[in-house]
């Protein structure tokens, strides 16, 4: 069985992996947009230039997506144990193992697969509160809690 402390590194790491390509991403726009206005020209030059522009503006959307998540991993503490699906719990079920923590989708952890899912997603809602043995219904599918920690 994985660890919470497995998960919370493998849940950091891609986080960190994350921010820094988008900070690269960032970068590599940037650059293209001065590099667009050293030699250009005319409605070419124009477009694009805005395309860069967009390029940016995306880029600094993820980076800043990326920096809110480290936020809420920055308050999780592995070392904690919970005993109802609140925020930094970890939640095996009969569906798979979640995450509560932020919705980043599915991350591999060791051999397995952990799905982090955010506290105000339609599943953490669903799940909020919730104790070992309990269930909850999700898209017309009902999910019984086996363990949390």
């Amino acid at each position: 069985m994985i660890t919470k402390y497995q998960i919370f590194e493998s849940f950091q790491q891609f986080i960190e992996e994350k921010i820094e390509s988008s900070k690269l991403a960032l970068n590599q726009a940037a650059e293209s947009i001065l590099t667009e206005t050293k030699g250009s020209a005319g409605d070419k030059h124009e477009t694009s230039r805005a395309m860069a522009q967009i390029e940016v503006d995306k880029a600094g959307r993820i980076l800043q997506e990326a920096l809110q998540m480290r936020s809420i991993y920055q308050l999780l503490e592995p070392d904690k144990q919970h005993n109802s699906c609140n925020l930094g719990a970890v939640v095996h079920t009969n569906n798979g193992i979640f995450y509560l923590s932020t919705g980043i989708g599915r991350i591999p952890v060791g051999t397995e697969f952990v799905f982090c899912v955010g506290m105000k997603s339609p599943i953490g809602q669903a799940m909020i509160n919730k104790k070992e043995g309990e269930s909850f219904q999700i898209n017309g599918k009902i999910i019984t809690i086996e363990k949390i920690y």
